[in-house]
């Protein structure tokens, strides 16, 4: 019984990749005796795991004119949230800030939410769910009091 190599395998030339991805026995769960030690697993798991990433990088128009910068944001937006030692520890601010790549943290903090919720990955500057709530209803409080405090001086 022959199982196709995994992506990251130098079996098969470049252009074979998006071809007949799978054979039926390429999958597997952990009652499979198939896979004779742990290693194989993991490479298995790594592989597709990384091939998953790569759909979510490439996603989108290539022939959109801002197709690159988009491949660009979330790039970075993984980098971040996978190890981001690898910038410094940056916040998204501070590295939209830097010369080599002004994008709004808006536009970063939104290709992180989208990785997150995608691949369950959460990085310390990024929020659960429930911590976003928290902090929605502890800003909503913040600024209504604000608000109050302006209509008082006001009067």
């Amino acid at each position: 019984m022959s199982r196709k190599a995994p992506f990251i395998s130098r079996k098969y030339a470049l252009g074979d990749w998006g071809n007949a991805k799978y054979e039926d026995n390429f999958f597997f769960d952990e009652e499979t005796k198939e896979w004779s030690n742990d290693t194989d697993k993991a490479m298995i798991l790594l592989s597709e795991m990384l091939g998953e990433m790569f759909v979510w990088l490439s996603e989108g128009n290539m022939q959109s004119k801002g197709y690159k910068e988009c491949v660009a944001r979330k790039s970075i937006a993984m980098v971040w949230c996978m190890r981001p030692d690898l910038l410094q520890n940056k916040s998204l601010r501070q590295i939209s800030k830097m010369g080599g790549v002004s994008f709004t943290p808006a536009s970063l903090s939104k290709h992180v939410a989208f990785f997150t919720e995608k691949f369950g990955r959460f990085h310390n500057g990024t929020k659960s769910d429930e911590a976003k709530e928290n902090y929605k209803a502890s800003a909503k409080l913040s600024h209504k009091r604000r608000k109050q405090s302006q209509d008082k001086k006001g009067k």
